[in-house]
């Protein structure tokens, strides 16, 4: 992801400086100004007002209108608030109390504590109930005049809502970025999820997400990013300004990548046990199935030498097998037609692959390869690493299967300043991915990589 973030800012720059025919039309200037921790206050037209820990309590326009949140311990929005300028003061015209499962919104209730609108939930984009944040996740929406039921894009935006009776009640068109193009039906106004399946609030114009408000008119947060400069340099900008491929779940995490179904392949989900496979003669420094059958000839493919560790076949299969039923349920949603059987044939391909790893897992922990150990640069130098590094000893295979798959994610460019060269968030976001591997790679092979980048001045 890493990588073809790189190739769009390449790419960018090449249109940016090519001899092309240029248009422009004058946009108006919009004012903004920022107080204290560096939150939006003003915008010309709208005044924002922010707590201690950085949540918007209030946005207004003098003499028109109000909108208060009031939050929780875990900073969750609980309650919200709505106010229109009369006879020279605020009068309160709706009030809005919210009842959670953990971050997401399961039902609203009025100050008397009666439901008034409870919304049904499934599997979000990470096919899990809460893993993305909930995006992509509205089934419906029940309140008094009955239950109606969202539609959504692939990115999770909501387009549509339908009755029982398949009528289409409400519809909505998007930006890339969120702004609403327009909205058509009956029911267009009651609905309140909108872009990014997050709540839109009509009378501010924004999405209010977990941990932030979004703008998309501004095509950014209101405020800065609550972990720093761990999720980019840039502190305001939403989803690596790449919607199309992109989504956020909770203001967090500009580079979160939904699942892609067109990596589900029939052989994808086959390759996950295979992978486990591998991953398990790696570790244990054979370069294949081969070489262990050289190295322990009296094996003979029945796993009944040693009782090893069947946590880790149990591992390896479940990775396969959530790979195909990933694939498989994915699919049958996009394009059903001709998916089912091959779906089911990968998963139990990949079922059956995890388990010839498993057990060849349970003979590698009684057999182990002693061969010379491989020295390797901790921090890869050309990716900003000292070339006078202490270096790591690291069986071979280990060394080849870490560079294998970090070349995947950050592949060795041409000149030997590729990486060094690049515009400073575009290193950011290099450094992050080599943190994120690093670490992954060492929970999976027992290393410890990672403490020795630290150890080399590796500043994440």
């Amino acid at each position: 992801m890493i990588w073809r973030a790189i190739i769009f800012w390449l790419l960018g720059v090449s249109l940016a400086f090519a001899d092309f025919p240029r248009h422009f039309k004058a946009l108006a200037t919009i004012h903004v100004q920022y107080y204290g921790n560096r939150n939006l206050i003003n915008d010309g037209t709208r005044s924002f007002y922010f707590d201690a820990e950085n949540q918007l309590t209030n946005v207004s326009v003098v003499g028109q209108w109000q909108v208060s949140f009031v939050y929780d311990g875990l900073n969750r929005r609980r309650i919200t608030q709505e106010f229109t300028w009369q006879s020279g003061g605020w009068l309160k015209t709706n009030e809005i109390h919210y009842l959670c499962d953990g971050p997401l919104v399961i039902q609203e209730r009025d100050t008397n504590n009666n439901p008034q609108v409870t919304y049904t939930r499934g599997l979000d984009l990470s096919l899990t109930l809460q893993g993305a944040g909930g995006i992509g996740g509205l089934l419906g929406r029940t309140d008094s005049n009955g239950s109606t039921f969202y539609h959504a894009d692939g990115n999770g935006n909501i387009t549509a809502l339908l009755d029982g009776y398949q009528n289409i009640v409400a519809r909505y068109r998007y930006d890339a970025f969120g702004k609403l193009l327009g909205e058509w039906g009956t029911n267009a106004d009651l609905n309140h999820y909108r872009f990014s399946s997050m709540e839109f609030f009509s009378n501010p114009g924004i999405s209010g997400y977990p941990r932030r408000f979004y703008e998309p008119n501004f095509q950014r947060w209101l405020n800065r990013d609550p972990i720093g400069e761990t999720g980019g340099i840039n502190l305001y900008g939403s989803v690596g300004n790449n919607p199309v491929n992109f989504v956020d779940p909770y203001g967090l995490d500009p580079w979160y990548s939904w699942l892609n179904p067109f990596s589900y392949s029939s052989g994808y989900a086959r390759s996950q046990g295979v992978q486990a496979l591998n991953a398990q003669l790696a570790a244990n420094d054979y370069s294949g199935v081969g070489d262990f059958q050289q190295a322990n000839p009296t094996w003979n493919g029945n796993g009944n030498l040693t009782a090893g560790n069947m946590q880790a076949v149990q591992a390896s299969a479940n990775l396969a097998a959530d790979a195909a039923n990933g694939y498989l349920n994915t699919m049958q949603a996009i394009v059903p037609a001709g998916v089912v059987s091959k779906a089911e044939q990968a998963a139990a391909q990949a079922i059956a692959d995890a388990n010839q790893g498993g057990l060849l897992s349970k003979l590698l922990s009684k057999c182990k390869s002693n061969k010379t150990p491989h020295f390797h640069h901790p921090w890869p130098k050309y990716l900003g690493g000292n070339p006078e590094q202490i270096l790591e000893p690291l069986p071979k295979a280990l060394h080849d299967a870490y560079h294998a798959g970090l070349d995947q994610i950050l592949p060795r460019q041409p000149g030997a300043d590729f990486y060094s060269d690049l515009p400073p968030d575009a290193q950011a976001q290099v450094l992050q991915a080599l943190n994120t591997y690093t670490q992954a790679f060492d929970a999976q092979y027992g290393t410890q990589l990672y403490n020795a980048m630290v150890r080399e001045g590796f500043p994440y």
